[in-house]
């Protein structure tokens, strides 16, 4: 004689919780662009000096937002600084910002802080703009012209304290 298998309601239950934790596990993940949630672009009218304007439509809420450029020859130029914006808005600031001629490109960062405390998670979009006066060969040539008149005035220093 066959037995006839049953399943209980309480062993249907425990499948489908194993399954729905299994499916959670190993979803499939979708990658992002870090600092997708900005909803950054940018817009360049002039390359060197850097003319441009960032564009925001968040899909979270921010508490602030800070727009700045860490490497043109003024040093890092925090260029805007926006609070308390809405997702779904949007957002515009203009930036500018000079490269110098052996950098071969402007970065722009978006940093963005989800809450109001200090140790709020930070959620970052980074842009570089190249640089058109950039010339690589000219620059590897004087940096390699100033490397040998380092290297021949080391010498002469130790050949002098002989």
């Amino acid at each position: 004689m066959k037995r006839k298998s049953s399943i209980g309601l309480s062993e249907i239950i425990f499948a489908l919780i194993l399954v729905m934790d299994i499916s959670l596990d190993v979803s499939p993940v979708v990658a992002q662009d870090e600092g997708s949630e900005l909803g950054a672009s940018i817009k360049v009218t002039q390359a060197n000096p850097l003319i441009a304007k960032v564009t925001l439509k968040p899909i979270m809420a921010f508490s602030s937002v800070f727009v700045e450029v860490p490497n043109s020859i003024q040093g890092t130029s925090n260029t805007c600084l926006l609070n308390n914006l809405l997702a779904g808005k949007t957002y515009t600031c203009s930036i500018g910002a000079q490269a110098g001629d052996s950098t071969n490109g402007l970065v722009v960062t978006v940093n963005g802080r989800v809450g109001t405390n200090p140790d709020s998670p930070m959620i970052r979009k980074v842009f570089t703009v190249p640089n058109p006066t950039f010339d690589a060969v000219k620059t590897r040539n004087k940096d390699e012209a100033e490397h040998k008149k380092k290297g021949r005035a080391e010498l002469k220093q130790n050949q002098a304290t002989k």
